[in-house]
Formats: C-alpha cells, structure tokens, sequence
C-alpha cells in the first residue's frame, strides 16, 4: 500500500524536490556543474570541513561568553566582545576555524556551504581582531552572494567590525544598509538591531540605541540574549534618567527567571532606583536587610551595603551615607571594583561639601583599587589630580612660612626647635608603626568572629568601623604597596612635616631627600633648608606667590569655587604687591567679580 502511494506520487515530488536543490544551490560562484556532482559537494562540504569548523567556533565563542565577567555596576555590552588581550586566547581556535573553513571552500567550492564558509572566516577573523581581513571577507560574502540571510548577517559583523577599528562612518553605513532591509532577513533581524544598539551606545546616543535594543529583545528567541536585552535596556533608561522605564525593564529581566546572581543584581538596581521619599519606597531598606541575612547573598553584602549607602544619600544622610560605603568597603574581599566604587561614594560626597582633604584622601583609595577601565576613573584621576596640587600648594605655603620664622630666630633658638621637632618626628614614627601593627592584629583576631549585621553602622569601637581610621589604615596599605611599580620615591602622597620642613622631600630649591634617623644627620639636612641669606628669601617668597597663584586658578578653573578663587587671587597681590603674575590675576579678579560686584570688577580692569 505504501509502496504504491509512493510509486503514484513520484512522479510529483522528484521534480519538486530537484527544483528546491536547483533553486536553494543557485548562487553567482556556483559553476554549471551536474547535479550529481554538486550534490556530492553539498553533502561532503556540510558533514566534513563545514561541519567541522561551525563546531569548533561555536564551542569556542561559547566557552569565551561563558567565562565572560558582567560587571552589573557598570552598563553591559549588549553583544560580548572580546577585548585584545581576550582575542589572543581566542586566535588559536580561530585560526584552526579559518584553515578547515578555507580547506572546505578550496575541495568544494560549487556546494552551497561556500558563502556560509566564507561568513564564519570574517567572524573567525572578528574574534581574534584580524579587522582588515575580517571585512574583505565579510564584504565579498555581501558583494558575491545572494542568500538574504548570509548578506544581513555579513552587514552586521562589517559594522561590528569598523566599530571596533574605529571606521564609524564606515560602521554606521552598514548597519544602515541593514536596517533599510531588515524585513528581507528574519534570522538575520535580533543580531542587527543588536549591533546597531551596541554601535549606538558606543557613540553615547542612548536615545537611538534604545528603540533598536527593543527591537532586538522582541525578535530574538534565545532566552539568555533576551535576559541581557531587557537588562541593558533597563540600565539605558537608568543612564537617561527615566527610572519608571527603567525599573519596568529591571522587573521584565525578573519575569524571564533569569539565574539568581542577575536576580540579585536586578533587585539592587531597582532598590537603587526607588524614590525613598515617595509612595513605595519605604520598605525597600528593610527588604535589603532581609537581602543581607540570607546566605544566598553572603559573597554580596558588599553591594547591599553600597545601596543602603545610595538611599541614604537620597535623604541627605551623608553621615550615614559614609558608613554605610565604609561598610562596603570593608565587607568587599574580593571584588576590588566595588572597594573601589565604595571609595569612590566617600569621595563624592567630600567633594560635594567642599572637605578637598578628605576628598583627596578618598579619590587616592579609590584609584588604588578601581580597575583603570572602570568608566569615569580618569574623571578620578583628574580630580585627585587637581585636589593633590591643591594640598601640595597649600603645604608650600606652611612650609616656606615656617621656615621663614625659623630663619628670623637666633641661631640657638632655631636649633632647639628644630631639636624638638626631630624628637617628635621619631615619636611619632614609633607611635605609627606601633599602630599599624596592632591594627593588623586586631583585624586577624576578629577575622573569623560572627555578628549580626544590623546595627553595626556608625560603631567607633573598631577600628575598621572608624571611617576616618579605615581610610588611613587599610587604604594607606594599599596606596603604598598594591600593583605598584618597584622604584624609589613612589609615593608622595602624605608626607611627614616638621614645623613645615618636609622629612621625605627634598629641600626646597634642590630634590635631595631627607632621610636616615640619626639625629645629627637630620639636623643638618633639616637646618640646610632654612633660607637665611637674600636670595633664598627671595625664592622662598617666589614659592609661597607661585602656591597662591596656582590654589587661586584650580579654585576658578577646576573647582568653580569664585569665592574660593577671589581669596586667594586678594591674598596674593596684599602679601606681595610686586610679583610675576599680577596681569593674570588682575585679569582673573576683574572676571571672578563681573557676575556680583560691577565696581570692583572695573578697579581691576587696568
């Protein structure tokens, strides 16, 4: 019975099934060869070279994504791509994925596989950062065949690809090309709208990268790409202020069941995201002190403790905001990102209220830690920078001052000074030292002792609860010692005055540094530093007007502060009315009171 249905339908579906194979081999390489032949090739090409080579880069590009680290404080890349040092892992198994491609293209050039071959050498050589071959592959694949769905495809790793060489004009024809077809290719359709949106994001057009990212999480199907669509978009609506898109998007990546630690991470950021003063934020502490009792969360508390940090900063608690970040910090052993981001809260909000010291003491912990590809670290660097010089002028002026009275004394009042100061100095080196070493051993003592998380912010009784203690212990440590380089006079930071003579710097007018504890040996390096004829006097003033002048421009120029700026512009010109930049100050002043004092600001415009 069978075998007649099938002898009456033959005639029927052999020339069915032979149209189909004529039709999907078409292709303008494909040489006018039987069909006998070109299905011969079809068939070797698929379950030999191709076969193979798709296996391996699909192992390969999915051992890669699998041992990738999201970092979820920081926005995540929608697709992910390996950076340089990554790619060299990767060039290996790529080049053996472009050897039996090519092998397979060279034995079977007529089969169908060919323009898939050729596809899979561009991306092999995307991955492993070969750019410029990359795009001549990818391009003849677009130019040379005719599959809707090879030729989409191709267009999004050619954009990928100059996004990644730097080509933007060149990437963003591609993914426009791409997009004006998207209909013509539904499989091809997720990875477009995705590698337009990473494009976008890159140049920081958020507005445009987010339509495409919504497009990309609807036409997709893979459940862990839709994840991280949904939690990209959520962050992109978090970066541009709109939280109520944002938190939709973060409950939709809770929807997808996603696996707990992007749970937690989920549930952090909407926590983050919550008005705490408006309807529905009032149980949001409480929810993450729960968090933190769970022992799901124990590798986490770090992180709960940096929220708990953020809400109290949206009620202005900046107290409690300081312990909740110093908390993080020390609950942090081993991510080194969130020590850093936790410093780094600390030294905002010093900033913000004007404290540069302890700002500066801060921005220094976090550079310490804070990966240098966390996105904002030169901002920190910059800043520390600025506060760094701000305090170094600032002890210029101690200094030379000091000095200066010392040079007024008589000879055996100036060193019986300089004697007391050389026995506290010692004092106090002993005194750090000792400090230093019982704060180690207190830490190792309470290392392995449990207590109840709740109600330990704002207790002194610690050491490692002290904010002020925290910052110069455990991150004087490691400013001093951690991945810095071998070498001498590496850390300048915080050094050790005497009556305003520094004791690990040089003398003031040569870079000699004052070292050694013998007491006769720093008697004489520190009374060598006392400027007691003319011409030291004159350059020890030229110092003290060159800090002023330089505190006054960072004031204007980098910390906006008028006010601040204005002082010190004054303090200048009345401490020395003869000096090598009154036409800059004079300038500055005649600016700084522009906006609130009409007549002052014209008395300075000479």
């Amino acid at each position: 019975m069978q075998l007649t249905v099938l002898k009456r339908c033959a005639g029927f579906i052999l020339p069915v099934v032979l149209l189909g194979l004529a039709v999907s081999c078409r292709s303008s390489r494909n040489r006018d060869v039987g069909f006998v032949k070109r299905t011969y090739h079809n068939i070797t090409a698929r379950y030999n070279g191709y076969f193979n080579a798709r296996a391996l880069f699909r192992e390969t590009v999915g051992e890669f994504e699998r041992q990738y680290m999201d970092s979820y404080d920081q926005l995540l890349p929608i697709i992910r791509i390996p950076g340089e040092s990554q790619a060299q892992d990767l060039a290996a198994s790529m080049g053996t994925v472009i050897s039996k491609a090519s092998e397979m293209i060279d034995r079977h050039e007529v089969s169908k596989w060919t323009d898939n071959a050729y596809l899979m050498i561009g991306k092999a050589n995307f991955y492993r950062y070969d750019f410029q071959n990359a795009l001549q592959n990818l391009q003849y694949v677009y130019n040379e065949y005719e599959d809707n769905d090879i030729r989409q495809e191709a267009l999004a790793w050619i954009g990928l690809s100059n996004m990644l060489a730097e080509r933007y004009t060149d990437a963003e024809t591609a993914f426009d090309i791409a997009l004006s077809n998207i209909d013509s290719s539904e499989v091809a359709a997720p990875l477009i709208y995705a590698a337009a949106a990473q494009f976008n994001v890159q140049r920081d057009r958020l507005n445009l990268a987010i339509p495409l990212l919504k497009m990309a999480l609807e036409t997709v199907s893979d459940k862990e790409n839709r994840i991280r669509y949904a939690f990209v978009a959520a962050q992109l609506f978090e970066k541009m202020e709109q939280a109520d898109s944002a938190v939709a998007y973060y409950n939709r990546v809770i929807d997808l069941k996603p696996a707990y630690k992007i749970v937690f991470n989920t549930r952090l950021a909407i926590a983050r995201l919550y008005d705490v003063k408006g309807a529905g934020g009032e149980g949001i502490e409480e929810e993450l002190w729960e968090m933190m009792e769970d022992e799901k969360n124990q590798d986490f508390i770090d992180q709960l403790y940096y929220v708990l940090g953020t809400i109290a900063e949206k009620k202005s608690n900046l107290q409690e905001a300081v312990s909740y970040y110093t908390q993080s910090v020390r609950s942090s052993t081993i991510n080194k990102n969130q020590q850093g981001i936790a410093y780094l809260g600390i030294a905002n909000i010093w900033f913000r209220e004007n404290d540069y010291s302890k700002a500066m003491l801060y921005y220094d912990s976090t550079m310490a830690v804070l990966s240098p590809n966390y996105p904002g670290y030169e901002q920190v660097r910059y800043r520390y920078g600025k506060l760094k010089a701000l305090a170094d002028h600032r002890g210029t002026i101690r200094r030379e001052d000091s000095l200066q009275h010392l040079a007024a004394m008589s000879p055996v009042e100036r060193l019986k000074i300089v004697d007391v100061k050389i026995k506290e100095l010692q004092t106090a080196r002993e005194e750090q030292k000792r400090q230093a070493a019982q704060a180690l051993s207190r830490g190792m003592s309470r290392g392995g002792q449990s207590t109840s998380l709740r109600g330990r912010v704002g207790s002194g009784s610690w050491y490692f609860y002290n904010t002020t203690a925290l910052s110069q212990g455990y991150s004087e440590f490691l400013r001093r010692w951690s991945n810095r380089p071998n070498e001498n006079n590496w850390r300048r930071s915080n050094k050790q005055s005497l009556a305003g003579m520094e004791t690990e710097g040089g003398a003031p007018d040569s870079g000699e540094p004052v070292t050694g504890d013998d007491p006769e040996v720093l008697r004489t390096q520190l009374l060598s530093k006392i400027p007691l004829n003319p011409a030291q006097l004159d350059s020890s003033n030229y110092r003290i007007a060159t800090a002023y002048f330089e505190i006054a421009r960072i004031y204007e120029n980098d910390l906006r502060s008028p006010e601040d700026a204005i002082r010190y512009y004054e303090e200048l010109l009345k401490r020395f009315p003869e000096n090598n930049y009154i036409p800059a100050t004079w300038y500055s002043l005649y600016k700084l009171y522009q906006g609130t004092d009409l007549a002052r600001s014209e008395s300075y415009k000479k």
